[in-house]
């Protein structure tokens, strides 16, 4: 049986692990929180620009249209990497900029605007933007009148 002293060891020390143990705890949930909260930002706006799927204006063709959706989304995902490549107080601005913009009518000008928005991110939104926006304009050029016939 152990004596009046060791019990209160035993206590103390059980008593400093569990609060070195929620300390802990609560550290992890603090530093994960903002990681959290910017993936949650990234994939409510993917949805929103994989939504567009849904938007094709009829006088865009099926692949121009899928393409441009797709290498917009493409755009975003790798521009809004982390808050390293596009810091969270300006992904949320971001958000809201595209909210406003989704609410007009969109066709391929909006594509325009959105190459255009990211590329207003920061240093690596300019950067990305510069180097793959060409790839889009080319692709949207070259099928441009494919699946509609020439007037």
């Amino acid at each position: 049986m152990p004596t009046t002293k060791q019990r209160r060891r035993l206590l103390v020390g059980g008593g400093l692990t569990v609060v070195l143990v929620l300390a802990a705890l609560a550290w992890v949930a603090i530093s994960i929180n903002p990681v959290r909260q910017y993936n949650q930002t990234v994939r409510r706006i993917s949805q929103k620009l994989s939504d567009l799927d849904q938007r094709r204006p009829a006088d865009v063709s099926p692949l121009v249209w899928r393409e441009s959706v797709s290498w917009g989304g493409t755009a975003f995902v790798n521009i809004g990497f982390s808050e390293s490549h596009t810091p969270y107080a300006e992904m949320l601005h971001f958000e809201h900029d595209l909210d406003e913009r989704l609410a007009q009518p969109v066709d391929l000008g909006f594509f325009e605007w959105l190459w255009t928005r990211l590329g207003e991110t920061g240093p690596h939104g300019a950067d990305y933007v510069a180097r793959h926006k060409s790839n889009w304009d080319e692709l949207v050029q070259a099928n441009r009148n494919i699946g509609h016939p020439r007037r």
